[in-house]
């Protein structure tokens, strides 16, 4: 979150993280990558920074995880059969991604 970007292989877990003009398959795309990453602007590294703080900060992330594991908790008593926790299964609002 430093606003370097994310340079990394088309392949593999979690590439849809990764914006796909940083996404290499090959040691020249890496190379090219890099020179890129090199020559961005102050206003394109602050863009990259704050992209990645409104997806994978504490403040953006904690709330996913808060509504994952009450999604978990809500599964005790009567298992899959259990519906008091109807309005925790509902999906989460757009914003929240």
């Amino acid at each position: 979150m430093s606003g370097a970007p994310a340079i990394t292989t088309d392949h593999g877990a979690f590439v849809e993280t990764v914006e796909a003009s940083w996404r290499c398959a090959s040691h020249r795309e890496f190379i090219d990558a890099a020179e890129r990453a090199r020559h961005l602007s102050p206003e394109a590294r602050l863009a990259i920074r704050e992209r990645a703080l409104a997806r994978y900060s504490f403040e953006a992330v904690a709330p996913l995880y808060e509504r994952y594991f009450t999604r978990l908790y809500a599964r005790w008593g009567r298992g899959w059969y259990e519906t008091r926790d109807v309005d925790v299964l509902a999906p989460p609002p757009e914003d929240s991604f």
